[in-house]
């Protein structure tokens, strides 16, 4: 949570943070043996939910349950392997934190694996629509957590209390989502509808996606890894970074996820054109949103920091946060492609994008760290994205013919408009970093941009038909 950072860096030391941030980190990488089934269930729920195959539906969601169950098995040991290895890693950390760090990393893993079969419900939801409300028990929860995360931070300053809270959290959010959906669909686990069959098309389906996962982990998973072990007093304020440019991500996904089971039903019809009509527009609005949240992370960097996090941290803090939202922005272009592609079990073909991107970061990263700390890693970050976009468009899209699309319109309507539009912003960054403008005058200058480049989104990006939608969804959100 974007509230966090300031409260945790007062109450508690700098050492003390950047062990914080490492079990949360590490943390995080148990939820990778999900294997991407949350997001087959959502595919698999309203594909054969189009088609009517009730019971072939069923026999998916409980065969993902069954598999995710002896998948959170694994992960209790695998968290057990990265606590018990934890000091041989990150030399550099003191000793009096290491094994509080270690106790902390074993329940905040824990609780993440044991939520791994609860994540099936997070899947139904998805291919049912129901965005709405795995969306507000992940708010819920998560702004619960961050608030006695604080006040235990404030009070003891003990890293295990903050992690039990975490994993309570954690826990409690995966059974409020299994109580919703045995209210809104009736469903319930059934062990006589495991199916053998079942498994081999997930795993087939999966495997896969847990190769889009690795990337995943290439890409940016071991950012922070690489600089606790090669740069570990900049751990802090590369995080910092990384928890705004987060905002990117988590605002983007959640605004393309009605495309996966859109998409979905489209492909169990065979409609290749409107999967084509689908990429343009999504590709479109996904890019005028990107542009949009960026463009405040860029051109008010410095204010972002300094009010959020204190002075101290705007000189090491802001190269890396600009250099991740281009990075970010630059990858996020090809995003509504995957998701079709995953929704219509194309997923196979657009694993080389984020494959590649990967390993050039990690090779960059690993080459430069060393060397130049925390901005050889966003170097890294910056230069996959670019690479991965390339190949998206280059390589993975023409392998893909059951998305119907003409590959010129894509690139003007939906990519090359969104950027000439946003450039004369990108003049004014220039401006502003190269100048020295009062705090308000940067504020004028960052409104007045944001919402000239709104005005030339709308009327230029966009088409009339288009925008009726636009309008109509919001008018039938008021209603």
């Amino acid at each position: 949570m974007l509230l966090m950072p300031p409260f945790l860096i007062t109450y508690l030391s700098k050492e003390v943070y950047t062990c914080w941030l490492l079990v949360l980190q590490l943390s995080a990488y148990v939820a990778l043996l999900d294997f991407g089934i949350q997001t087959a269930i959502g595919r698999y729920v309203a594909h054969h939910t189009e088609l009517g195959e009730l019971e072939k539906r069923e026999q998916v969601v409980n065969t993902a349950l069954f598999l995710l169950c002896i998948l959170a098995v694994a992960g209790l040991f695998a968290v057990s392997l990265l606590a018990y290895f934890l000091p041989i890693f990150f030399t550099q950390m003191p000793n009096e934190l290491q094994q509080n760090t270690r106790f902390s990393l074993l329940i905040v893993g824990s609780s993440i694996a044991l939520s791994l079969p609860f994540s099936i419900f997070g899947g139904i939801f998805i291919g049912f629509k129901r965005y709405d409300v795995p969306a507000y028990i992940f708010m819920g929860t998560k702004l619960c957590s961050s608030l006695f995360v604080v006040v235990v931070s404030s009070i003891s300053h003990n890293l295990i209390l903050m992690a039990l809270v975490v994993g309570t959290s954690n826990l409690v959010n995966g059974m409020l989502h299994y109580w919703a959906c045995k209210n809104f669909f009736p469903y319930k686990p059934n062990v006589a509808k495991i199916s053998k069959t079942c498994i081999k098309e997930l795993f087939s389906y999966c495997s896969n996606l847990s190769l889009l996962n690795v990337s995943m982990i290439l890409i940016s998973g071991l950012d922070l890894l690489l600089i606790g072990v090669f740069d570990y007093s900049s751990t802090a304020y590369y995080s910092i970074a990384a928890s705004l440019t987060g905002i990117l991500p988590g605002l983007y996904s959640a605004a393309i996820a009605v495309i996966l089971p859109n998409a979905a039903e489209l492909g169990a019809k065979g409609n290749d054109k409107a999967l084509g009509l689908l990429l343009i527009s999504s590709t479109k609005f996904s890019g005028i949103i990107l542009c949009l949240i960026s463009l405040p992370l860029l051109l008010g960097s410095d204010i972002l920091i300094e009010a959020w996090v204190g002075k101290s941290f705007v000189a090491r803090t802001v190269p890396l946060l600009e250099l991740l939202v281009i990075g970010n922005l630059v990858r996020y272009i090809g995003a509504p492609y995957a998701t079709i592609a995953i929704a219509i079990g194309e997923q196979r073909k657009i694993v080389a994008s984020p494959l590649v991107e990967g390993v050039v970061n990690l090779i960059i990263g690993l080459s430069i760290t060393p060397h130049f700390g925390a901005i050889g890693v966003a170097c890294g970050t910056l230069i996959g994205s670019f690479v991965s976009v390339v190949i998206h468009f280059v390589y993975n899209l023409p392998r893909t013919p059951l998305i119907k699309v003409e590959h010129n319109n894509l690139l003007v309507e939906s990519i090359l408009k969104p950027i000439i539009v946003i450039f004369p912003s990108a003049l004014i960054w220039i401006f502003i970093k190269t100048n020295h403008v009062s705090l308000l005058g940067q504020l004028i200058l960052i409104v007045l941009t944001f919402i000239s480049s709104s005005y030339l989104m709308w009327n230029l990006v966009l088409s009339n038909l288009e925008k009726d939608r636009i309008i109509l969804t919001v008018y039938e959100k008021q209603i």
